[in-house]
């Protein structure tokens, strides 16, 4: 069984979600990401992604709480592949935040989906 904690991006960066959207916008540019998972201190509570950013471009003085999304697709490290993938084409999502025993243990983007693809092919040829 081909497991999501084998294809995930382990200790991704991440922001408080009393940081500053100013502060998650220069990680991201200097990172070259577009996923930050959002943190109340150790407890995860939703994901930053660049459309956030860009939906919150006019406003000023905002963390990053105010324009994150809470409810971002989670699931366990040791979750079938196959499901997250089912999971992300059913909520057409582009990231999925992966944890550990409650902790944030890494994140899954279209990226790494488009790696894992990239894989397989290259073991069928």
């Amino acid at each position: 069984m081909m497991r999501i904690g084998d294809y995930m991006t382990r200790q991704p960066w991440s922001v408080q979600e009393d940081d500053s959207i100013g502060v998650a916008r220069q990680m991201m540019a200097q990172r070259e990401i577009h996923h930050l998972p959002v943190l109340d201190g150790k407890e995860l509570v939703g994901v930053l992604t660049d459309r956030d950013l860009v939906a919150a471009s006019q406003r000023v003085g905002v963390t990053v709480e105010q324009v994150m999304t809470a409810t971002a697709l989670r699931v366990d490290i040791d979750t079938p592949l196959d499901d997250v993938l089912e999971r992300m084409i059913d909520r057409r999502s582009d990231a999925v935040l992966i944890t550990a025993d409650g902790d944030v243990a890494g994140i899954f983007t279209a990226n790494d989906a488009v790696r894992v693809l990239r894989d397989v092919l290259h073991h069928r040829s």
